[in-house]
């Protein structure tokens, strides 16, 4: 009884919580798949390619989004347009921290670089 309880204040908590921590692991595989092609190749990826991973990684969050959703209509029996806020919230956050992370990444590389 405290359970649902709990579950009924905390309203979408367990599931935004849920899609975000999947979304960290998503964002972190993405940005490993940089550094690898990175490492591969030894050339750093051009903006338009970048670019390409941001959408590759928007689009793949959405998509998660839209399941996760999808098991919130199933459980709560309605649709919650501010569980769909918070997670667009979290899948731009998401593709912030990507850029920030590659772009100090990158940053790093071509100062290394240049000290050569």
């Amino acid at each position: 009884m405290l359970d649902q309880l709990t579950d009924l204040i905390k309203g979408n908590r367990p599931f935004l919580d849920m899609f975000r921590k999947m979304a960290e692991s998503v964002t972190h595989t993405y940005v490993e798949q940089v550094y690898e092609e990175i490492n591969t190749s030894g050339i750093t990826p051009s903006f338009e390619q970048l670019m390409d991973k941001v959408r590759a990684l928007h689009d793949d969050l959405t998509r998660r989004a839209v399941w996760i959703r999808e098991d919130y209509k199933e459980d709560r029996g309605r649709r919650s347009t501010r569980f769909t806020r918070g997670c667009k919230g979290v899948i731009d956050k998401s593709c912030q921290d990507f850029l920030r992370t590659v772009k100090l990444a990158l940053s790093r590389r071509n100062a290394g670089e240049q000290a050569f």
